[in-house]
């Protein structure tokens, strides 16, 4: 395994919308959670009665939320690259706890 490290540039350049037909090489996506704020009840729709419980045990409002948003863009980005839709991936606890797909047991994310 080769393990590499270096430093961005100053400024990245983040495309608009990302192109989902991309399958090999890494791909970075950015979520700002501040931003995506007024989205918070329609990503919850996309979560599970588990996750949603999960959520609801955050103390601080800040984490619920990042945790519901971070959930949700993990559904809507796994869901584009599988062609599925979001609210029925069903993912399962991996090694060290790493959510996995269990459809797709083979799939890093």
């Amino acid at each position: 395994m080769l393990l590499t490290c270096s430093t961005l540039p100053g400024r990245i350049s983040w495309a608009g919308r990302p192109d989902f037909r991309h399958r090999a090489g890494v791909a970075v996506f950015r979520l700002p959670v501040a931003e995506s704020q007024p989205f918070g009840p329609r990503a919850a729709a996309l979560l599970t009665a588990a996750e949603r419980l999960r959520a609801q045990r955050y103390h601080r409002a800040q984490d619920h939320d990042r945790f519901v948003l971070g959930r949700a863009a993990q559904r809507l980005v796994l869901g584009a690259y599988l062609g599925r839709p979001p609210a029925g991936l069903q993912f399962e606890a991996g090694a060290h706890k790493k959510p996995r797909l269990r459809e797709a047991p083979g799939l890093h994310y």
